[in-house]
């Protein structure tokens, strides 16, 4: 009998988001990493019309998330 194929995700380091410039797209998931929020709380509070979280934008088959507006979210919680 032949091993089971996995199926887990590969790790990936998180970016030095210092460096990132404000134009920057970012993924669910680095998104989370600088918010503290879950993936179901980013995509809720995306979709909100009366939230003040940034918005996601599609570019194709990608969505993801202006790395300027999330900080600017992340100073005005602050």
């Amino acid at each position: 009998m032949a091993p089971k194929a996995t199926t887990a995700r590969r790790e990936r380091p998180s970016p030095d988001y210092k460096s990132l410039p404000r134009a920057a797209r970012l993924r669910v998931r680095h998104v989370c990493d600088l918010t503290g929020l879950s993936v179901a709380s980013v995509w809720r509070l995306s979709s909100d019309k009366k939230s003040p979280f940034p918005k996601a934008r599609k570019d194709g088959h990608i969505t993801s998330w202006s790395y300027g507006e999330i900080l600017d979210y992340l100073e005005a919680r602050a």
